[in-house]
Formats: C-alpha cells, sequence, structure tokens
C-alpha cells in the first residue's frame, strides 16, 4: 500500500507508504483497529490522479481509496499533507473518479462483515460526493437493485461525458452500459 510517482522513463520521483501517510498525520489507531482485517487492514485499491487545478483540489493531488478503512483520502505529495478524509455513505468501496471540478465518483461495494465475520453484501451503489456541499448522493441506485448488481470486492464505474457509464460487476461477471438516465442500453457477460 504505497504511493510511486514516477517519471517518463520509470525514474522513481515520489514514493510513501499510505501506513507512513497515515501514522504522520495521527491516525495510527485507524490502522491497526480493523480486527477483521489482521494482515492488510488499509488495501488500496484505486489512485486517481488529479490533473487540473480547481477550487477543492489540485494538479499532483492524488485520491486514495483505502477499502478497508472504508475511507477515501484527498492527499498532496508536492506538501506530504492529506487534504480531505472522505468517510460516510460508502463501505469496502473501490474505484474512485473525479466527475468534475467539485465532484467525485465512488464504486460503493456496501459490505458489512457480521459477528461472525460473515461478508454481508448489499447491492453496489454508486456514491457522489461533493465537494462544494459537502454532501453525498447516489446515482443508478434503482438499476443495481434490479439488475443486482451486488460484487463483494472489485468493480467500477466509468462515467462518459453524455452521463452514461460503463458499470463492472466483476464478481458477477458482466459489464453493464448505462444511460444518463441509468436505463440498461446493454449487458455483456
Amino acid at each position: 500500500d504505497a504511493i510511486n510517482i514516477l517519471d517518463k522513463n520509470g525514474k522513481i520521483l515520489f514514493s510513501k507508504s499510505v501506513t507512513e501517510i497515515l501514522i504522520e498525520h495521527g491516525y495510527l489507531k485507524r490502522i491497526f483497529s480493523q480486527q477483521s482485517h489482521k494482515t492488510d487492514p488499509i488495501h488500496l485499491n484505486d489512485i486517481q490522479p488529479v490533473l487540473k487545478d480547481t477550487k477543492y483540489f489540485k494538479k499532483g493531488d492524488v485520491f486514495l481509496s483505502l477499502r478497508n478503512l472504508s475511507m477515501i483520502i484527498l492527499y498532496r505529495p508536492s506538501t506530504n499533507k492529506i487534504i480531505k478524509i472522505i468517510e460516510g455513505e460508502f463501505y469496502n468501496q473501490h474505484d474512485v473518479d473525479i466527475l468534475d471540478e467539485s465532484r467525485i465518483s465512488i464504486y460503493n461495494n456496501n459490505v458489512f462483515l457480521n459477528y461472525k465475520s460473515k461478508r454481508i453484501v448489499k447491492n453496489n451503489e454508486i456514491v457522489i460526493y461533493d465537494f462544494e456541499t459537502n454532501s453525498f448522493s447516489k446515482k443508478f441506485e434503482k438499476t443495481f437493485i434490479q439488475n443486482d448488481i451486488n460484487s463483494h470486492s472489485h468493480g467500477l464505474v466509468d462515467f462518459l461525458q453524455d452521463g452514461s457509464a460503463i458499470v463492472e460487476d466483476g464478481m458477477n461477471g458482466r459489464i453493464f452500459y448505462l444511460s444518463s438516465e441509468g436505463e440498461v442500453i446493454w449487458i455483456d457477460r
């Protein structure tokens, strides 16, 4: 679980473990409080680089999806600062993507562990976090329920310019193409 920034020739320009980042920012307790994930307390499963400056994030920042902490971190390698920690409407999430200058999408696997460490999987969700309003909303919720999109791990969404999306339901071996309103245009199995 580390961030490595390489130049075009493969030379490492920056390298830092997520554990170091969390400890340096006072989150040691969060790393070691995950008793159900003793061998993998963090599980960095996506890094989304920021490619242009906005009011809420800067070029060179990275969004880190930490699955086993159910946490998204906006981190600035140039200053070694956590800019924002996003927690809340998602559990054991995967893919994080920048939608526009103030919003990100999070592929929420929506997985809980019960007292017997058994995974309880609800339907997956696309959660939208808005930096401007500091709020969450959901996209395609009805479509995910109707089509039983419920991978307990993996999964991603890629939005197209018109608001339509490609959704990977990895554990069920399906890819969906959805209109911007959530209508299923096609499914590939």
